[in-house]
């Protein structure tokens, strides 16, 4: 299931829920946050790898990876895509 809104104050956040694996996907300004919905104490990874906001988020077929978008340029001039392993819980 895949599901997109508009947050707070215009924030453009992102939110894919993985039922069967037991995960919600989101993004909060320039982080990315792996929740673990099924553990019992709803574990949380969180990544902050990008400078600016994140503005979009895809899923794979697979459902090991997740992939999200800078939303602005950066310092470089760049929006960069960043994709992340659920397995392992890291940076690709």
């Amino acid at each position: 299931m895949v599901n997109g809104y508009d947050g707070y104050g215009g924030v453009h956040d992102n939110l894919i829920w993985n039922a069967k694996g037991g995960y919600t996907y989101f993004t909060l300004n320039n982080k990315l946050i792996i929740e673990k919905t099924k553990s019992q104490n709803r574990e949380q990874h969180i990544f902050a790898d990008s400078q600016v906001q994140l503005s979009c988020m895809a899923q794979s077929k697979c459902q090991r990876f997740i992939a999200v978008g800078e939303g602005h340029e950066n310092a470089q001039g760049n929006s960069l895509v960043y994709l992340y392993d659920i397995e392992k819980m890291k940076k690709v």
